[in-house]
């Protein structure tokens, strides 16, 4: 366009029409490939080839001598208009199908171009291109400001629709926002709910499960109890283990050997009161750490229950009851004489409570058959568990 509308070439004419030449085959090159990019067309092959025409073309402008100019430049030419002719028909058809949108700009400003760039292409053939001042009548250089100025009002079109879609899409993304907030809301309503429901479960379980432990056990020793006296202070006893089931308040951290010595006490009463023969081995290096409240409470209610079982269901006439340390490790061992167990044994509420109360403190228990006869029942827990701190862990030398 800029040598169509020249009025005088900066450089001799000859040399002057070859760069032009060459020029309009690169903007022949790159128009055809953007418009392959925007009507979605993909032929890399294609325009590879026309790519290598439109370069061997070029080349041949510029070291041929003038005369041989004209016919590679006629070939070029029509070459050039025929693939632009052939996408703007494709954008043509792509618009009549409303396949793509783009397609309507392309085929406005494609036609706009084809018809002036043939307009231009006629007088260029048939007009003397001998003088250095073209004659006018020459109309491809306007098509540019057409393109222009029809893909500005696309870009227009393009933004304008981007604005109203995200909109669109920031008022969706609001409606999904509360939408899940207040889902969000509804399920943190339906976790609380059901945390409360299980932290009731699991308070009624521990009430069921101690009053099963002590009152229970405590009942057994009324019910096995030789004297009247004896009656009415495990009575009196079995009142206040159920008041404190329920309220829980009057467990405190107690140091182990006091906590031992109310075990073996209780322990001790119980197997008299009911006609069992009661041994004691305690071992004398026992450390005198401090026992949180909450595992002197399981504790004792391990000691209960398995008391309990033995008069319940062990026909027993003596049990031996043996404290020691063993690896840094309390060691409970509880052993009767009776019928020892069954070859099948169904964990009731007993052991099953046992077990659990157990795994709370972080101890480990067993039942077996003991060699001579009756059920050796073994608690064991680590003292840095029992006691939740090491300084009050003895070091191993000490015993």
């Amino acid at each position: 366009m800029n040598y169509l509308s020249a009025s005088y070439a900066p450089v001799e004419h000859a040399w002057y029409l070859r760069s032009t030449f060459v020029a309009i085959n690169l903007s022949a090159l790159f128009f055809a490939a953007f418009l392959m990019k925007l009507l979605g067309l993909h032929y890399p092959r294609a325009l590879k080839v026309f790519g290598l025409f439109l370069a061997g073309s070029s080349l041949y402008t510029l070291v041929v001598p003038p005369a041989g100019v004209r016919p590679v430049l006629v070939l070029t030419d029509a070459l050039s208009m025929l693939v632009i002719v052939v996408l703007v028909g494709i954008a043509v058809r792509q618009s009549l199908k409303r396949e793509r949108p783009e397609a309507d700009w392309v085929s406005a400003a494609g036609i706009v171009t084809v018809l002036l760039l043939s307009h231009d292409l006629w007088i260029f053939s048939t007009n003397d291109r001998s003088a250095s001042i073209i004659s006018a009548g020459h109309y491809m250089q306007f098509a540019f400001a057409v393109v222009l100025v029809m893909f500005f009002i696309y870009l227009i079109n393009r933004f304008v629709t981007a604005l109203n879609a995200a909109e669109t899409l920031n008022v969706e993304l609001e409606r999904r926002v509360a939408a899940i907030s207040a889902d969000l809301e509804q399920s943190y309503a339906a976790n609380r709910a059901l945390e409360l429901k299980r932290a009731t479960d699991l308070q009624k379980q521990r009430i069921y499960r101690d009053l099963h432990d002590d009152v229970g056990a405590r009942l057994v020793s009324i019910v096995h109890a030789r004297e009247k006296g004896d009656t009415v202070s495990m009575a009196r006893s079995a009142l206040e283990s159920l008041r404190e089931t329920v309220s829980k308040g009057n467990a405190e951290d107690t140091p182990l050997l006091s906590l031992l010595g109310a075990l073996i006490e209780e322990a001790e009463l119980r197997c008299r009161n009911s006609s069992l023969g009661f041994e004691l081995m305690l071992s004398e290096d026992l450390p005198e750490g401090i026992v949180p409240a909450e595992s002197c409470y399981q504790l004792s209610r391990i000691i209960r229950e398995v008391i309990s079982n033995v008069l319940r269901h062990a026909s027993a006439e003596e049990v031996t009851l043996k404290v020691a340390l063993q690896d840094n490790n309390l060691v409970v061992e509880l052993q009767d004489d009776g019928v020892g167990l069954p070859s099948a044994v169904a964990e009731g509420n007993g052991l099953g409570n046992i077990r659990s109360r157990a795994s709370d403190m972080g101890a480990a228990v067993s039942w077996q058959n003991a060699e001579h006869g009756g059920v050796k029942f073994c608690f064991s827990i680590p003292l840095l568990t029992l006691f939740g701190s090491q300084e009050q862990v003895p070091p191993v030398s000490q015993y």
